[in-house]
């Protein structure tokens, strides 16, 4: 999710707030990589919750990780 850049998923988070009127929370699941305190700020002005995924090494990620073919996403 942090790869549609700050700007989109601010553009994001606005226009699902403003649509949904009913209580809700906003949560994402990223490997954190790209998170900044930026991304932070707007995380929490939005109230996202984040969870962050652990890959572990090659072994373990691709036993439990697979694509459509089988093969390992690593």
């Amino acid at each position: 999710p942090l790869m549609v850049g700050l700007e989109r998923a601010k553009s994001i988070f606005q226009a699902i707030q403003a649509k949904i009127k009913a209580p809700h929370k906003l949560a994402m699941t990223t490997n954190a990589m790209l998170l900044t305190p930026e991304w932070i700020e707007l995380l929490n002005l939005h109230k996202v919750s984040v969870c962050v995924s652990i890959d572990g090494p090659k072994e373990t990620h691709d036993t439990r990780r697979i694509d459509k073919r089988g093969q390992g996403t690593y």
